[in-house]
């Protein structure tokens, strides 16, 4: 028995010692996690009251080792229950200062916060929701619906909306207009979700809204002036979805379709447009090209007929470009056409006008060759009779008036004779043709032209051609002598007494092959005003007196020095004095022969 009673003692008193050691990882658990979450406060402190007990019990009847053991399982509790006490403390405490935290938030949150039941009774909101509506606090607001605050229609739909959240139990993000304590409707941007309870089941739902009032506005104001950007777009601008019809369009395409407004033009095909009903096959052809740009995926510019609203037919410059999305998938097209008819019909004049020009200029050239033979022959015919009658006849009244004869169609011939070379001059009839010439040749030829002229007025005539001038040159001839005869013979016909002189001189070299040669015409005949000599160079231009008829001549010459110096691309540069006579100083490119 004694055996049996120490064992059982034994065992006692282990059982006490693990009971103490128990309450120890409770207590590790506690510190590690800072928290009290989830341990019961009322069971521990049962657990140590029934302790305190059990060593009072001991204690009393002299059981020491029971006293002892539940005093060790007394001390482990009592920290538990201390650790509890503590930690409930500070959960408490943060979570106070959380619910302040969270209310500090919802007051600063720039949206409307607030969250309603399934019947639609408002449950709370923040600061701003309140204030929004005009309540003087938060008690006056709870427990009323939106149909206390909103018109009607205004309330009924929010209160659709908020049904259909907590039927389908899903959020939905959507644009709200509401009024407002400053009697204006205010649109808002709201997000509400269901509000659940623990278990899941929805009880309500929570709503965030933004006033994005003043964003709208913007955005309106942006869109009116694109609108009104488009509705004045010159031209016609109009853009289809992918299956024809119209989506918009600016005033000019609606006054020309039609349309009263350019309104009416969204949702209507080519075929239903008022300036089309008269039309049988023109739709089908605008909408076939329409489609080949859709299709195709490229621009494409293209002339189109169209009637308009009057009647009248017309001739549009389409340009059509795709329309894409983001993903470069084509939902449509956009043209700009441009009314072309009035430049249609210009380029018909013009057209017109050409090939009269070209028949002018063909009759002209005929009218050159007629002048050449028919006008020139009879002349020359007429000159050499009268000539050789002159020369028998013995009767002096017979014989002067058979010298005025060759004299009157002698300057009738030289009439005609520069009028034909300024013609062929002045409209390009002589082609420019580069060769080998002889200058020295050249000038000679020239001379021997002007010599009868100047031999009769007595003149001394020199002539200098410098040394350094090469014998041949490759360049227009026939320009340069032309040029040379007309100055000569304008030097001739203004100077009574004095000189005339030609001078020829090597300028510089322009490369290897180009050379600049310089013909310089002086005079000391009767000069030329300063006042004229900025149109010396006009058609028909005669200095006085040669306008009172005592210099001979059309007024030509000039004329054509100036356009065949052009066409040479070289210079002329003039000098003159009133009586003391004048220079014309002309420079010219050649090319140097490459055998001589």
């Amino acid at each position: 028995m004694e055996t049996a009673k120490v064992i059982v003692e034994i065992i006692f008193s282990l059982a006490l010692f693990i009971n103490a050691l128990l309450f120890i990882p409770q207590m590790i658990t506690i510190i590690k996690k800072k928290s009290a979450e989830g341990v019961s406060l009322l069971t521990f402190l049962g657990f140590l009251v029934i302790q305190f007990s059990v060593i009072l019990h001991g204690i009393i009847n002299q059981d020491y080792m029971l006293a002892i053991g539940y005093f060790l399982s007394f001390l482990t509790c009592g920290l538990v229950v201390f650790l509890l006490i503590l930690y409930q403390k500070n959960n408490i405490q943060r979570s106070l200062k959380l619910n302040v935290v969270l209310e500090k938030i919802l007051e600063q949150l720039p949206a409307h916060i607030y969250w309603k039941d399934k019947q639609g009774i408002l449950l709370g909101c923040n600061t701003k929701n309140w204030k929004a509506f005009g309540v003087k606090s938060l008690s006056e607001y709870l427990g009323k619906t939106d149909y206390d605050w909103l018109p009607f229609d205004q309330a009924n739909k929010i209160r659709q909306v908020d049904q259909e959240v907590i039927v389908t139990g899903k959020s939905k993000i959507l644009e709200e207009i509401r009024n407002t304590i400053d009697g204006k409707n205010r649109i808002y941007l709201s997000h509400k979700a269901p509000l659940k309870k623990d278990d899941g089941s929805i009880m309500g739902i929570l709503g965030v809204s933004f006033d994005i009032t003043k964003i709208r506005k913007a955005e309106m104001e942006r869109f009116e002036m694109l609108e009104n950007i488009i509705a004045l777009m010159p031209g016609h601008v109009y853009w289809v979805n992918r299956e024809g019809y119209y989506l918009g369009c600016n005033d000019n395409q609606a006054k020309s379709a039609g349309l009263y407004s350019r309104k009416e033009i969204i949702g209507k095909r080519n075929k239903d447009l008022p300036w089309n009903f008269s039309v049988d096959m023109l739709p089908e052809t605008l909408d076939k090209i329409n489609e080949q740009v859709m299709d195709t995926v490229k621009s494409i510019a293209v002339e189109e007929p169209a009637i308009l609203q009057d009647g009248t037919e017309a001739i549009f410059l389409s340009n059509k470009v795709p329309l894409c999305n983001k993903e470069y998938k084509v939902i449509g097209m956009v043209g700009i056409s441009i009314n072309i008819t009035e430049r249609k019909e210009n380029e018909k004049e013009l057209m017109l006008a050409k090939e009269q020009a070209e028949l002018a200029s063909k009759l002209k050239d005929e009218f050159i060759l007629n002048m050449e033979h028919d006008i020139r022959t009879p002349l020359s015919a007429i000159n050499m009779v009268a000539a050789q009658l002159s020369k028998n006849e013995i009767d002096l009244n017979k014989n002067k008036k058979l010298i005025n004869i060759v004299v009157c169609s002698k300057e009738i011939m030289d009439y005609c004779y520069r009028t034909i070379e300024y013609l062929k001059i002045k409209f390009s009839s002589v082609p420019m043709i580069e060769k080998k010439f002889n200058l020295r040749d050249l000038v000679k030829r020239v001379i021997n032209i002007e010599k009868p002229a100047y031999d009769s007025k007595k003149l001394d005539f020199n002539l200098e051609i410098k040394n350094n001038i090469p014998e041949f040159l490759v360049g227009d001839d026939f320009r340069l002598e032309r040029i040379l005869i007309n100055l000569l013979n304008n030097a001739v016909k203004f100077t009574h007494n004095g000189f005339v002189k030609l001078t020829v001189q090597h300028i510089k070299e322009l490369d290897n092959r180009n050379i600049a040669i310089q013909f310089i015409v002086e005079d000391s005949g009767i000069g030329i005003p300063e006042d004229k000599l900025n149109i010396i160079y006009e058609e028909f231009a005669r200095m006085p007196p040669s306008s009172q008829a005592l210099y001979k001549g059309q007024g030509l010459g000039l004329t054509v020095v100036r356009k065949l110096t052009e066409e040479m691309e070289g210079e002329i540069d003039v000098k003159s004095m009133v009586g003391k006579g004048t220079k014309f100083i002309c420079t010219y490119p050649f090319k140097k022969s490459i055998s001589e």
